[in-house]
């Protein structure tokens, strides 16, 4: 009975050791979610990729912290891009992105988790203080659920916003991810933890084309290789590398490791001035022939109407004692975005024209 026990307990032990787990839906962030991450100087980490495989025992305990960072999940109504994003949750990727003529502020990428997978659904930006944004016409794959060991998948991506007066950014390219491992990671802040390993080859063209003063675009191809240590304690990789791979030799450019998790707490600090409501009228709402937006008279008025892909379309406006009147007698029925702005006042609302 006691060599039986003992066998027993042996044969739980290794169980325990090999548990393959599976990664779903249910195991993905949320939005209202925060994530502190410890970032590792990338030279120098002596990070080991090509140990991996079936029931896989990874040590990452030497990895010394250099800083710490946050990754948030806004609410959509949180972000400058709530009109453009429903059912989604964002993540300010950049303060700034670009250069010069090209230079894009407060820079989001827009996530939403189904039962298929987590995908990433739009990106938006700033340009000349502009809230823009697009639609990935081709979704981006980040993972394909359920995510088990063995499992391949590949996808491509593509993303278009238009950026009025300029011309359009667009981002193309494919994605192809690996479930190459399965086993424990052991963290320098934690115990062993049953998780898998994602690797994503990932090719993109990232590009600007300018219609003004003459017709010209710019690519700027790229080409990265990512590592995911993803477990069921955390909706988000407990250990990310990303880097480029030449000839089977993986050379780090981030890496960077979870610390403790902070789950419900709204998602971080928005300014107000991003998501507090308009109290300037835009009526009637729907429109049929004539828009007006009580804007007060501070001197200079502009005013731009856009389509919901972030077009510009040329309407005229005139000053009356009830506002701002446009003349949208032209204009197809549907929804847009008109922006406005006199002095300090500025308008940015969604409306419908409807006949």
């Amino acid at each position: 009975m006691k060599k039986l026990f003992t066998l027993l307990t042996a044969a739980f032990s290794v169980s325990a050791l090999s548990a393959q787990i599976t990664i779903t839906k249910s195991d993905m962030p949320v939005a209202g979610d925060s994530f502190q991450y410890m970032t590792v100087q990338p030279i120098g980490a002596g990070v080991n990729v090509n140990n991996t495989g079936a029931n896989t025992i990874w040590n990452f305990t030497n990895l010394t912290k250099n800083d710490s960072t946050m990754v948030r999940y806004y609410r959509s109504a949180q972000t400058p891009y709530s009109f453009y994003f429903l059912n989604t949750m964002g993540q300010k990727i950049a303060d700034d992105l670009g250069f010069g003529q090209f230079s894009f502020q407060d820079v989001y990428s827009f996530y939403k988790a189904t039962n298929t997978g987590f995908t990433a659904e739009g990106i938006g930006f700033k340009f000349s203080s502009i809230p823009l944004a697009g639609f990935y016409t081709e979704e981006d794959y980040i993972y394909r659920f359920p995510l088990t060991y063995g499992k391949t998948d590949s996808g491509d991506f593509r993303v278009v916003v238009q950026i009025p007066g300029l011309g359009k950014y667009s981002q193309s390219g494919t994605r192809k991810n690996y479930v190459d491992g399965w086993g424990k990671i052991t963290l320098p802040n934690g115990n062993p933890l049953d998780c898998i390993r994602v690797k994503s080859v990932l090719t993109q063209t990232d590009s600007i084309s300018v219609t003004q003063p003459f017709p010209v675009s710019f690519g700027f191809p790229s080409s990265r290789v990512e590592y995911k240590w993803l477990t069921k304690t955390d909706k988000v990789p407990v250990l990310e590398l990303s880097g480029t791979e030449l000839m089977g030799n993986f050379t780090p450019t981030s890496v960077r490791y979870r610390s403790q998790s902070k789950t419900g707490g709204g998602g971080g600090n928005v300014s107000v001035s991003e998501v507090q409501e308009n109290k300037v009228r835009v009526y009637p709402n729907p429109a049929s022939d004539k828009l007006i937006i009580t804007l007060p008279d501070y001197g200079t008025t502009h005013v731009k109407l856009f389509t919901m892909e972030a077009k510009e379309i040329n309407v005229q406006f005139n000053r009356s004692a009830a506002g701002i009147e446009l003349d949208v007698t032209n204009i197809p029925v549907g929804s847009y975005m008109v922006f406005a702005n006199s002095g300090n006042e500025i308008v940015w609302e969604k409306f419908t024209i409807n006949r």
